[in-house]
């Protein structure tokens, strides 16, 4: 009887556990060492199951219970992942997923548990409750003699999994990959991969700067541009914006602007990542999918760095999370001469900025500034991004597709607002501002899914908009620079060029510049492969720019 119990064990959770092990891979590219290492942590999980039918019975039965207890937990969190993302909980998620508050968290349960969830987990649990209804009157000696060997097998590799744990350097992470198989060590595993490497990441982006600040070498030209605004939106696709062709009226101020000289249009501009935290590193740094093998973004000089080895007076306005939260953003904002976070929890519209943008201007005379201003743009969830009842799009309605997408285009209306409202305290004086998005967002354009993620890299999730305004004093002072801007308007661009961009337009010269990354400069690569994802990821030419939306 007792060997029926543990072996009914075993089996259920060598059920979930390899429906959760290829929930994380593509089933058209499962290779030998995917089957090899499921297959070891399956033997694995059979030595640790025998090994706990031969401790007293009471304590064997508890510890196994327990075990699929927290099993159970860590299925149901990967079919919420794979219902909406087609991925377990990958270390991208986890970076998200420790990067948020108990606000966005909520949030996100709000945007994502959905019928189709939620279907998924209630059949979980059903077919759970059907397999404990069964006998498992099959079990006699040949079946446990089996069981029996994979126990072995099991054994023996957990001696090799224990030698690479204390004898072998390297993480855990990449050296326990056989572990991947056991749900909740995977999971544990990725979670303590991404803290740590988060807490290495912050110390060491610490002790760079000073030497960074020695060692920098910059010099500007004459005749500085004045304010230099680096406006910084949030999960903005393009292709829900009216001044990029979108059917509805999203973008009324950006289309009225666009009649005007002030406003420049680029119209082909993708983004590194379909994440914020993967994003922003490689807008601010000299990171690039090219060379993020050899140094990893906080080892490299930062746009800000950059402007305050020249004289600029640095700031940072942002209504995201602060910087007591260990993210690139957070990071970032910390060295400037002066950092502001309004919103500890995201729970502020953009508007908030306004007031304190015009404050900065304000004050310090005509000392040149380097501003970057972070939106909370469109990030989900949507209907929290704007006013109430300042939405023009209906979002009453019991389709879930036709409400999200009104809540979406109303957040993009409001930010078409605040955008205008940002390019008028800058239209007094000699200033440039350049707009664009962190990332993409698809709203249900290739199937059910809605949001954005490196686990889920579609056209709509890395198509971004960048604006760049000019004041009708820039264009009188820099008529060289706006020419350059005009003629450079439909270059295919990727938006972890834009540090060099950004130098060759305040004209700071230093080593580090690349003229074939400045979409303004003459030597500006058109055929340079926009990777999206990482040196892995998709080739957006290639793979995204033809897809078509199934649903508008």
């Amino acid at each position: 009887m007792e060997k029926r119990f543990f072996l009914k064990g075993f089996v259920y959770l060598s059920l979930i556990y390899f429906c959760a092990y290829f929930f994380g891979i593509n089933a058209q590219i499962v290779g030998f060492v995917d089957i090899r290492n499921s297959l070891l942590g399956f033997s694995m999980l059979a030595f640790v199951v025998f090994a706990l039918s031969y401790t007293p019975l009471w304590i064997g039965k508890n510890a196994l219970g327990c075990l699929i207890c927290i099993s159970i937990l860590c299925f149901v969190v990967d079919l919420f992942c794979y219902a909406n993302f087609s991925s377990n909980l990958s270390i991208p998620m986890c970076y998200a997923l420790f990067e948020t508050t108990l606000q966005e968290s909520w949030e996100f349960l709000g945007l994502y548990l959905n019928v189709k969830t939620l279907f998924l987990i209630a059949l979980f649990f059903a077919m759970s409750f059907v397999y404990y209804r069964l006998s498992f009157s099959f079990v006699g000696k040949k079946t446990y003699g089996v069981f029996v060997a994979i126990s072995l097998i099991g054994m023996i590799n957990w001696v090799v999994e224990c030698h690479k744990l204390f004898f072998v350097n390297g993480h855990p992470y990449y050296t326990h990959q056989n572990l991947a198989y056991f749900e909740p060590l995977r999971i544990g595993m990725n979670s303590f991969y991404t803290i740590d490497t988060k807490e290495k990441t912050k110390a060491e982006f610490d002790s760079q700067l000073t030497s960074l600040k020695q060692t920098l070498k910059a010099q500007l030209r004459k005749n500085p541009i004045q304010n230099i605004v680096l406006l910084l939106g949030e999960s903005a696709q393009r292709g829900h914006m009216q001044l990029y062709g979108y059917s509805k009226p999203t973008s009324p101020y950006m289309i009225g602007l666009q009649k005007t000289k002030n406003l420049l249009v680029f119209d082909d501009v993708v983004s590194p990542h379909a994440q914020t935290s993967l994003s922003i590193p490689k807008i601010f740094t000299l990171a690039n999918y090219e060379n993020e093998a050899q140094k990893p973004w906080y080892q490299r000089a930062t746009l800000i760095s950059f402007f305050e080895n020249v004289g600029y007076q640095t700031y940072w306005i942002s209504n995201q999370e602060p910087a007591s939260y260990i993210t690139p953003a957070g990071m970032l904002g910390s060295i400037c001469d002066d950092a502001l976070f309004v919103s500890a929890y995201k729970q502020f519209h953009d508007g908030e900025l306004l007031p304190h943008i015009e404050k900065t201007l304000r004050g310090g005379g005509m000392q040149k500034r380097f501003l970057s201003i972070h939106l909370i743009g469109s990030h989900n969830t949507y209907g929290d991004r704007y006013p109430a009842g300042y939405g023009i799009f209906e979002a009453i309605s019991s389709d879930e597709k036709t409400r999200k997408k009104a809540l979406y285009d109303n957040a993009m209306l409001y930010n078409d607002n605040i955008l205008n409202e940002i390019f008028k305290l800058f239209s007094q004086s000699d200033s440039i501002v350049v707009y664009l998005s962190d990332h993409g967002e698809e709203v249900y354009e290739i199937d059910d899914f809605v949001g954005h993620g490196d686990d889920h890299i579609t056209r709509f999730t890395c198509e971004i908009p960048m604006l760049i305004y000019v004041s009708d004093i820039f264009i009188q002072k820099h008529p060289k620079i706006y020419e350059k801007l005009k003629a450079s308007v439909h270059r295919p661009y990727m938006s972890d060029d834009l540090i060099h961009t950004v130098l060759d337009i305040a004209g700071i010269q230093t080593p580090n510049f690349d003229p074939t990354r400045s979409i303004i400069n003459d030597q500006f690569n058109e055929k340079r492969r926009r990777i999206v994802g990482g040196s892995n990821g998709k080739d957006y030419d290639i793979q995204l720019k033809g897809q078509e939306a199934k649903y508008r």
